[in-house]
């Protein structure tokens, strides 16, 4: 069975994290309540997002450039993070037989077979970072909110390893720090900040955006998959 980048200190950490928070029918279900409920997680961050993007005052084209070059780099680090996939892959630490005992019982078993890397951390690590410029004190609280509701219960539970949401979390800073400084991503978002609301379609797209934001692009994962399975794609 392949393992991951590191296996030695993924493994301590599970180690470490279970004798500090045990393995219980309780901490299970809280951190996958947490999974399971968005409003608790992800739809905190899109209401953000949301807030930043249709006040009005002085700095509304400013702030909305900025945050178009995050979604940007959104879709930039999203695309680099599937890259690697066909040759660097792992199973889920509760369906890998080196950490499978870790987790409870019902748990193992039921990961993927390839969780490298944390696309959950990626998308909300980039979008709550991207606020830096923006709001300091907001970035750093969607920052810790990203790892501690949604990429520690995913570890907790045996989704990922710590090395996915490190990787994740490193691709999401080059990433936006590259997007930051290139004239090329300024001028995109500034023609689709000029366009944006000069059509019913641009305005339909964007309530998409932040209810699939919220959602965690669950309704988009469902539409991907049956295109999938009506093409025949492994």
């Amino acid at each position: 069975m392949i393992g991951p980048w590191f296996e030695e200190l993924n493994y301590r950490f599970f180690l470490a994290l279970f004798r500090f928070i045990p393995p219980t029918s309780g901490a299970n279900h809280f951190f996958e309540s947490l999974i399971a409920n968005p409003l608790l997680s992800t739809w905190i961050i899109a209401m953000v997002f949301f807030r930043f993007w249709i006040r009005e005052d002085g700095e509304t084209t400013e702030r909305r450039v900025v945050l178009t070059r995050m979604l940007i780099a959104l879709v930039v680090a999203v695309a680099l993070s599937l890259l690697p996939r066909p040759w660097v892959y792992w199973p889920a630490p509760n369906s890998n037989p080196p950490y499978e005992h870790l987790f409870s019982r019902y748990l193992q078993g039921t990961g993927t077979q390839n969780c490298f890397p944390s696309h959950s951390t990626l998308v909300y690590f980039t979008v709550a970072l991207g606020l830096w410029p923006i709001d300091r004190r907001w970035s750093t609280a969607l920052v810790l909110l990203t790892l501690a509701c949604i990429s520690l219960p995913r570890v907790y539970i045996g989704g990922h390893y710590p090395v996915d949401v490190v990787a994740s979390i490193f691709l999401s800073v080059v990433v936006l720090v590259f997007v930051s400084r290139a004239s090329i991503a300024d001028k995109l978002a500034n023609r689709l900040v000029s366009g944006y609301g000069k059509s019913a379609v641009g305005s339909w797209i964007f309530l998409l955006w932040t209810f699939e934001l919220g959602e965690g692009f669950r309704g988009s994962e469902l539409i991907g998959r049956a295109i999938c399975r009506f093409l025949r794609w492994p």
